[in-house]
């Protein structure tokens, strides 16, 4: 009886780990740290890519927060001059402010005080608002509950946003979608679950920001070139209290699925 006792102790030891290491968060730290030394290395151009990889990462770490304000500080005095130069200046605030903690509003303060370039100062100042926000979308990016061996871990992390239920989360994720033209499978499964969900509601009123994320997601439908999404969309075009926007994507889109 003991011994029974104890091998069910085990197994069930065993199934709680696994659940642990199957809702983990994702190791980031070879990322970090080749971020970490591309802001020592790289040159403004490289670095301006980067820094928009960062800003779409869902990283949180302090030490990369750091290591970018010190190569944006000591770039400071030459982000005028040039349409380039201040897009770097943009982006790496942009990084800065979405991969930092609670301290990293301090940092941005002094980039805001300590550049010439009033657009690079005005965008600190606004991202200085947004560095919480960054925190909770970055929480949960990094959760691996929706991952599993041989995803794209890309992927997995825009899917934890869609299913997040919030609004504000769902829009980042649909607008990297689009920017990055982020069509995969998955994601793709998600957003028609949540226009099938619109669809049964039946009565086509949203918020304005309700609205402009479902106009996005039959946009994204369009752009997956399925065309098993094909009758989902004749639905959406058949509400009748749909709101322009959605009616002018849903046609656009079902156009693409022949």
């Amino acid at each position: 009886m003991k011994l029974n006792r104890l091998w069910l102790s085990i197994v069930l030891v065993g199934i709680a780990a696994m659940a642990n290491a199957s809702e983990g968060v994702f190791d980031r730290s070879a990322e970090i740290n080749k971020y970490v030394e591309l802001m020592k290395t790289g040159d403004m151009d490289q670095l301006a890519m980067v820094s928009r990889e960062i800003y779409g990462s869902g990283i949180t770490d302090s030490r990369l927060a750091t290591a970018i304000f010190d190569r944006l500080y000591r770039d400071r005095k030459d982000l005028l001059g040039s349409n380039l130069n201040s897009q770097y200046g943009v982006f790496m605030v942009k990084a800065l402010a979405s991969s930092g903690t609670e301290s990293t509003k301090e940092q941005l303060e002094t980039i805001r005080h300590g550049v010439e370039n009033s657009k690079v100062a005005s965008v600190s100042a606004d991202e200085i608002k947004m560095v919480d926000w960054y925190l909770k979308r970055n929480a949960v990016m990094a959760s691996t509950a929706n991952h599993h061996e041989g995803d794209d871990p890309n992927v997995s992390r825009l899917v934890n946003l869609m299913k997040s239920g919030d609004t504000a989360f769902q829009r980042w994720a649909a607008e990297r979608m689009s920017w990055d033209k982020v069509l995969d499978k998955r994601l793709m499964e998600v957003i028609a679950v949540e226009v099938q969900a619109y669809v049964d509601r039946g009565d086509g009123k949203l918020s304005p920001q309700a609205d402009d994320l479902m106009a996005n997601f039959v946009k994204l439908l369009g752009y997956s070139k399925n065309v098993k999404y094909r009758p989902l969309l004749i639905e959406v075009s058949k509400l009748q209290n749909a709101s322009p926007g959605v009616k002018r994507h849903t046609r656009n889109a079902m156009a693409k699925l022949y």
